[in-house]
């Protein structure tokens, strides 16, 4: 979908968390910007470049709404979230991130 608005509107978008899969089958979380370019051939394509790190993970979470969001890092630890995502938890915000999603937010019998 993004791939496709970066085609359509020619904008890029940054940081966007991906989960790829190794050629062992393992999952890997990377965060890449999708950059519209056009070739020397004049074909367009979009080009997927691992971001630069983020000092200000809530960047990501900010003007959602009533959307609930939140970024973990590859062992599942929340790192931020949006006031939403926490108060549909039962959570405020500040006590969701550095909670395990899967130890402690995730139910046992979902593990």
């Amino acid at each position: 979908m993004l791939i496709e608005k970066a085609r359509q509107d020619g904008e890029s978008t940054h940081h966007v968390g991906l989960q790829l899969a190794s050629r062992s089958g393992e999952l890997v979380c990377v965060v890449v910007d999708l950059l519209p370019s056009t070739t020397q051939g004049s074909k367009f394509m979009v080009e997927v470049h691992e971001s630069r790190p983020m000092k200000d993970f809530n960047v990501l979470t900010r003007g959602l709404g009533n959307v609930m969001a939140w970024v973990t890092d590859p062992e599942g630890t929340v790192v931020c979230s949006n006031s939403s995502g926490a108060n549909t938890l039962g959570y405020h915000k500040k006590q969701l991130e550095n909670a395990s999603f899967v130890k402690e937010l995730m139910g046992s019998e979902r593990r």
